[in-house]
């Protein structure tokens, strides 16, 4: 299908790159104690500092993705109108590997757009707009073998008199001949107006072709039946035409627009585009219809589609009908740019407990192996929630979306370290393009994600689309996982659960109950505290144990954090930090014991401060230094806002200028305090929502031009700081959802004689 051609000729545009700087922008719930803001992909211009920001975390292509295709051995190849994915360098085609689940290039790819795939063995054919591919003259089309990575021009490729040469539709019959389509009147030197056959060496043409010179072929399809074209064109009449043989005739009566789609099976051709009518007009369908080839009667998809045109049409092995392009409405439903068609009815593609469906901008091609469903576009998110840079993958079987890439699809809350490998927790369904459902692993030893456990979390309490975790808490071999979930591998556990290796494990219950009418028991705090962890969060029980909010695990039995009078037990509101140093800290909302702070000796509760007049949400120790961040501002009349330090006793003091929005996260790291945040600036400094204050200097530093949006997870291992958040871009480069800022030392092996 000819992408290129039909959305600038759609749209009135020169050409489709400017609307890739216009239009793509994604938004994002935050979680409960964040404040919502907007993001887009657009990336700043470098700083000094920017290099110690790691470019690997990405997702998706940086450009839109026009065509998808398999390879027999399940690799996923793309093509589209980008120059990166997944944070490395990919001219227009790349491959996602169905072993490895990683990218790589293909070789130096394409040199403008490709907008056409397909498969013959283990060679991949590419079509486009593009004049060189593999370094070397191709001129709209090329192929490449993907055992050796030899690239071939296909007899020279195509030429137009007038403008440049596009291929955009490409398919082979049975008997291995590949046909082209698109805008061109010659093909290896052969006259062909705009399809044109290559047999393996050489290139012939089709009766007097398709259309004139100004026309388009932007569909193909074939069967046993026979070849049909579709797109836009008069000759024959009516934009839907099959091959006779020798000679191509109006199928139908044709369409009353452009075809940009077409999909096959024994006798029935699905075609999509931008037409309302078939037949003459004679037949209502919506931009999709369906017409059997042996008889040319035309049946409607129930009401069709509400929106601008269908782009793409693929069948699964159930003979369901999935349909991407620009679209609001299914069958008269609500379907946001992909549907399925099951024969009778319409059916949206949304996790049963989501909030939303589909895509949020449009679709333009698929590919289906088995129950996965990859779709590419020029869409920012799928459901309304996980990010997909122009591509995504559904799985049918568990109906989720998840995104092929380096990174996580969704916000993530929640860090922790474990020697070489950071846990890394949120609101997500994939990481590294693997199934992980709001927790994953990142190993720094082999570069790679894995799931934390092949057992999925899942369930949540109150009006929610699925698990999410807000805190994790690494003690020994145990990892303590915590948030909004109920399950754990098929174990219920309640919000929180200890992971031993992969292996699942409930504690006693859980932590259950809250106060209505608003209220859902959620987990935000975890610190690991002898055999076991202190938890915070919004929770009226753990166990059979009433504890209000903050309990501590001993490794097997349940606790309340009790006054020697029995006077207070917990607090009466949310904790969302937990410090300790012989006694322990609890910030949050609440105002008994204390406002928002609290210390807790073992016996009695304590306040040595003026009270914050918000929600403390970090709190971290340094020698007699202790530092909250959170909502508050102007913390014992000090001036100090979001920050603030309490120095060997003292009443709070103001880090420098302050800052001037929420910090949600903090980590120490010798005299550098590390800070995350909802912030933009110290004073007049520009801090993008990090930034580091020197205990030494007393001053603040960027971290080169930090993230494009909140940070809400810091973690700090040997050699970096580990970040995670709401954000796409981190110093000046593609960093989806998590980051790593720092520099690896090297040290030389020492070589014995």
């Amino acid at each position: 299908m000819n992408r290129n051609l039909w959305i600038k000729k759609a749209l009135g545009i020169a050409s489709a790159i400017t609307l890739i700087l216009s239009l793509i922008a994604v938004s994002s719930p935050v979680k409960a104690a964040a404040q919502a803001d907007a993001s887009t992909v657009n990336v700043q211009a470098a700083v000094p500092g920017d290099e110690k920001w790691s470019g690997q975390f990405a997702l998706g292509t940086d450009g839109w993705v026009y065509a998808t295709a398999l390879a027999p051995n399940g690799d996923l190849y793309i093509a589209g109108e980008f120059t990166h994915v997944a944070g490395m360098l990919a001219y227009g085609v790349a491959k996602w590997s169905a072993s490895s689940n990683q990218w790589s290039s293909l070789g130096p790819g394409v040199n403008s757009a490709a907008t056409a795939l397909a498969f013959s063995g283990n060679t991949l054919f590419i079509g486009g707009g593009f004049t060189q591919a593999g370094g070397a003259p191709a001129s709209a089309i090329a192929s490449y073998d993907v055992n050796t990575g030899t690239w071939s021009n296909l007899g020279g490729g195509m030429a137009h008199a007038t403008t440049n040469p596009e291929v955009g539709a490409l398919v082979f019959d049975g008997s291995g001949n590949l046909y082209a389509g698109g805008r061109f009147d010659s093909a290896g030197g052969v006259a062909a107006q705009n399809v044109a056959m290559w047999n393996g060496s050489s290139w012939s043409a089709m009766g007097s072709g398709l259309g004139t010179t100004d026309d388009v072929v932007s569909a193909l399809a074939a069967n046993i039946n026979g070849l049909f074209a579709g797109g836009s064109f008069s000759s024959p009449a009516g934009n839907l035409a099959q091959w006779t043989g020798s000679a191509w005739t109006t199928l139908g009566g044709g369409t009353n627009g452009q075809v940009l789609a077409l999909a096959i099976t024994a006798s029935s051709l699905y075609v999509g585009g931008f037409f309302t009518t078939v037949n003459g007009g004679a037949l209502t369908v919506n931009h999709v219809a369906m017409i059997d080839t042996l008889t040319s009667a035309w049946s409607t998809l129930g009401s069709g589609l509400t929106g601008s045109w269908a782009a793409a049409i693929a069948i699964d092995g159930n003979d369901n009908v999935y349909v991407t392009g620009a679209f609001t409405q299914a069958g008269g439903a609500p379907a946001s740019n992909v549907a399925m068609w099951d024969g009778s009815t319409w059916s949206i593609l949304k996790n049963p407990t989501g909030l939303t469906d589909g895509l949020d901008s449009d679709g333009f091609s698929l590919a289906i192996n088995g129950s996965d469903v990859y779709i590419g576009g020029r869409f920012s998110l799928a459901e309304g929630t996980y990010a997909a840079s122009s591509l995504v993958r559904w799985n049918a079987l568990d109906q989720q979306f998840y995104s092929p890439g380096n990174s996580v699809n969704g916000p993530v809350y929640a860090l922790a370290i474990s020697g070489s490998e950071v846990y890394v927790g949120g609101d997500f369904t994939s990481a590294g393009g693997l199934t992980a459902r709001s927790i994953a692993r990142w190993s720094s030893a082999t570069n790679t994600w894995y799931p934390a456990s092949p057992d999925q979390l899942s369930g949540c309490n109150g009006t929610c689309p699925g698990p999410v975790v807000n805190a994790i808490a690494v003690n020994g071999p145990d990892v303590y996982v915590g948030g909004n979930f109920t399950n754990a591998g098929g174990i219920t556990v309640n919000n929180i659960a200890r992971l031993s290796g992969t292996t699942w494990n409930a504690m006693s219950g859980g932590v259950t109950g809250c106060n209505p009418p608003f209220c859902a028991v959620i987990v935000y705090a975890l610190l690991a505290d002898g055999s076991g962890v202190d938890v915070g969060g919004m929770f009226n029980d753990a166990g059979a144990t009433t504890v209000n909010n903050v309990a501590w695990w001993d490794g097997s039995a349940w606790h309340a954090f009790t006054d020697v009078g029995n006077t207070n037990t917990g607090t009466n509101g949310t904790v969302y930090a937990i410090a300790y140093d012989g006694g322990y800290y609890f910030g949050g909302n609440f105002t008994s014991p204390y406002m928002d702070l609290v210390y807790f000796d073992g016996a009695d509760w304590f306040v040595g401060w003026s009270a914050p007049n918000a929600p403390v949400l970090a709190i971290v120790l340094s020698g007699s230094d202790l530092y909250i961040g959170g909502e508050f501002t102007n913390a014992a009349g000090s001036g100090a806002n979001y920050v603030a330090v309490s120095r060997h006793g003292s009443d709070w003091q103001a880090l420098g200028n302050s800052l001037d929005a929420e910090v949600f996260s903090m980590a120490m790291r010798g005299s550098s305090l590390f800070v995350g945040g909802y912030f933009t600036h110290s004073g007049a400094s520009e801090m993008d929502h990090i930034a580091s204050w020197d205990t030494v200097s007393n001053t603040w530093r960027s971290l080169g031009s930090g993230a494009d949006q909140s940070v809400y997870a810091l973690a700090l291992d040997q050699n970096f700081i580990n970040v995670g958040g709401l954000f796409h871009n981190a110093g000046a480069k593609p960093s989806q959802l998590f980051g790593r800022y720092g520099s690896i030392n090297l040290f030389l092996p020492l070589t014995m004689k």
